[in-house]
């Protein structure tokens, strides 16, 4: 029998035949897709008074078709053209329409896989349905198609632009000009408190420019995008509409179904910031591609979410350039559906396969719960690979009506949420709920990876979990049922993430992070990547590296060496200080201050790929030092000359190795106390001496 995962690869890569581009736009499948099931086909269980119920509705079943021997498939197929029919599919057709079933969607892959959407025979139940199409000879699996409705959010007022005057003032400007992000009062009418609550303003000032470098799928209902904070973030010419397999239109969707539910998500993930209209979005303007997985009830099934995950997965390999990490769902099922192995494994597939992470919310209850309740799973959100995220009230306590076990995750504001609203153009609403608190976490993970690229989603989620601050105890406080790390921190998490993402650091054992040294440097934005997600600590440090350093200490809000479109000409004499480089308007400040005077030689170079000594770089940083109010004393050879090689010193060296080492930047070899003033430098050794000089001796 095929393994489950390699079921659900079949299936992901099938279903992404009906999403294949056509001069940039999805065409839609030959076949159309099931319609909603009858009265007769749905399950509708008793609620006990939580969100999620006992049993499932259904919407059908969903069949496998393929070659179980075949295991080296790919998780996708891109190649353009769309698969016929094989000749087992066709027969396992054959036989489930024989048996008075009505197979209403059919695709196939080139491989010869297929998934099937069949509704029972009249009068059959799905059960008898899932036990029959078992019986065909070339059925891989059956399973049903699962119902899945929106989270039931709480709607509140809704918050026209209109006198949005009369609160603006009640907080200081920060890090965006947007008027309802300055507001941090939870009892202001209109405010962005949640922000504030995850130290997002913070985040966002600490980021820097972050702008378009990551997108968010949002999964869920249509999108107004000609909102005045939603249109220069949102993806509208890949919208996708995967309830019918088909390019979605924004212009003529109905934004407002679904109570704009979609609309209110995506400004919380994106409303554009600084754009001196609205809220600023938790992402500080990610991108948002808008995929339709419900209809206007509010329902969606496993096929739809299914085919929304693969469209975009598929969108992300298409354009890496958008930095499509972060999938957000507001979607929930009966907790009987922990059997949906389809869509778990595509979940898993998105995960494993394209980096792709999906932040779910956590669920509503629909009457408060009792101290110390146990939730029932609600699903997909409680998958170990999901997100799942519970809403907190204005003062930071768990909400009354959030779903709460052990298969939580993380913990973010979710009542009286202001959003993007769809009665016009700049409209604004309010909604509470676990749907709210998992857009602040889909935008909050939109700005990490915008921030650090190269981050994994593990070490994303490693930042999050680990910073997490705890969550606020109340009267009926239920945290011994509650598996949530705690309160989600922005700041915190990006501070940990630049720190702990590197590949070639051992965060066990090498010094240069169990001496601080390397978490001051990238903390404030000194060093970082050396390639990829490297740091590089046994690479030697180069001039221009070392110059690029101190430029950042001195000029902080400078992006003249981190954006190429603002890297300087050259203005020194040296020829070699080539314009357009990231070192360029570095060495530039560099030389006016007397910091680097080139070789000596008169060839007029400064060789700024080179690296340095250890000799070299302590005369560096004495004339900086110097040139930053420093204490010049110990700057001559009697401060180190108890070195065992204080003799290798060279004479133009001795006043910046004397300072250095008579000020502890250097202390000699752990071992030996030997200075090693000719070796050369490396990006860990410079770390420390970095540290030292910066926090120890200029502050």
């Amino acid at each position: 029998m095929m393994s489950v995962k390699l079921r659900a690869k079949r299936v992901l890569a099938v279903l992404m035949s009906a999403v294949l581009l056509y001069g940039g736009l999805p065409v839609s499948p030959t076949v159309a897709v099931a319609e909603q099931a009858q009265a007769s086909d749905v399950t509708t269980p008793q609620s006990d008074g939580s969100g999620s119920s006992g049993a499932a509705e259904t919407d059908g079943i969903i069949v496998t078709v393929g070659n179980s021997s075949s295991d080296g498939l790919g998780l996708l197929s891109l190649d353009g053209e769309q698969a016929k029919d094989s000749a087992e599919a066709r027969e396992v057709k054959g036989q489930l329409e024989a048996a008075g079933m009505s197979v209403t969607v059919t695709l196939t892959d080139s491989e010869g896989s297929s998934v099937m959407v069949a509704r029972p025979a009249e009068g059959q139940s799905v059960e008898d349905a899932v036990a029959a199409a078992k019986s065909v000879n070339g059925v891989t699996s059956v399973q049903p198609n699962y119902v899945y409705e929106l989270v039931d959010d709480r709607d509140e007022e809704d918050v026209s632009g209109e006198d949005l005057a009369s609160q603006i003032g009640l907080e200081s400007a920060f890090a965006v000009n947007d008027p309802i992000a300055k507001i941090s009062s939870p009892t202001a009418r209109r405010n962005q408190y949640w922000a504030y609550s995850t130290n997002l303003p913070k985040a966002w000032s600490n980021a820097g420019d972050s702008s378009h470098r990551s997108t968010v799928a949002v999964l869920d209902s249509s999108i107004y995008a000609a909102h005045e904070d939603l249109s220069t973030n949102v993806l509208s010419g890949y919208a996708y509409d995967a309830m019918n397999r088909k390019h979605m239109s924004l212009g003529t969707s109905d934004p407002t179904s679904n109570v704009g539910h979609g609309s209110h998500i995506a400004g919380i993930i994106a409303a554009t910031s600084n754009n001196g209209r609205g809220i600023a979005g938790a992402s500080y303007n990610c991108q948002v591609l808008p995929v339709m997985v419900i209809n206007d009830a509010g329902k969606g099934n496993t096929a739809s979410i299914i085919l929304g995950i693969t469209y975009a997965a598929q969108m992300a390999r298409q354009h890496p350039e958008w930095g499509l990490r972060t999938i957000n769902m507001s979607l929930r099922v009966g907790s009987s559906a922990n059997g949906d192995k389809l869509l778990h494994q595509t979940i898993k597939s998105a995960l494993d396969d394209y980096g792709i992470v999906c932040v779910c919310a956590g669920g509503n209850r629909k009457t408060p719960a009792s101290p110390n309740t146990v939730d029932k799973h609600s699903y997909p959100s409680d998958f170990d690979e999901c997100m799942s995220v519970t809403a907190l009230t204005t003062d930071g306590t768990d909400w009354e009506y959030t779903e709460l076990n052990g298969a939580k995750d993380i913990s973010t504001p979710g009542v009286s949420i202001t959003s993007v609203g769809t009665g016009s153009f700049d409209s604004y609403t309010k909604f509470s709920g676990s749907s709210q608190a998992t857009a602040v976490a889909s935008g909050t993970l939109g700005l990490l990876f915008s921030a650090v690229p190269t981050a994994t989603v593990d070490q994303v989620k490693e930042a999050v979990y680990s910073t997490a601050r705890p969550v606020k105890s109340s009267g009926t406080t239920r945290r011994p049922s509650n598996g949530s790390h705690g309160v989600l921190d922005a700041d915190a998490a990006l501070d940990y993430l630049r720190v702990h993402h590197f590949t070639d650091i051992d965060y066990q054992r090498d010094w240069v992070y169990t001496g601080g040294w390397l978490g001051y440097v990238v903390k404030n934005k000194l060093m970082g990547e050396h390639i990829g997600n490297l740091f590089g600590p046994n690479d030697f440090l180069t001039r221009g590296q070392l110059a690029t350093i101190l430029y950042r200490r001195a000029n902080p809000t400078s992006t003249a060496t981190t954006n190429s479109a603002n890297f300087a000409n050259n203005e020194t004499p040296f020829r070699d200080n080539s314009s357009k480089q990231y070192y360029t308007a570095a060495m530039n400040w560099a030389y006016k201050q007397g910091i680097f005077t080139g070789d000596g030689d008169g060839s007029s170079t400064v060789r700024p790929n080179a690296g340095l000594t250890r000799q070299e770089a302590a005369l560096v940083f004495y004339r900086y030092a110097i040139k930053n109010g420093a204490n010049p004393s110990g700057a001559s050879a009697s401060s180190y000359a108890s070195a065992p090689d204080a003799g290798s010193v060279d004479s133009w060296a001795s006043a910046g190795v004397g300072w250095c080492f008579a000020h502890k930047l250097m202390t000699g070899d752990g071992a030996t106390h030997a200075l090693n003033p000719r070796d050369m430098t490396t990006r860990a050794q410079m770390a420390k001496l970095v540290t030292v000089l910066v926090r120890d001796t200029l502050s």
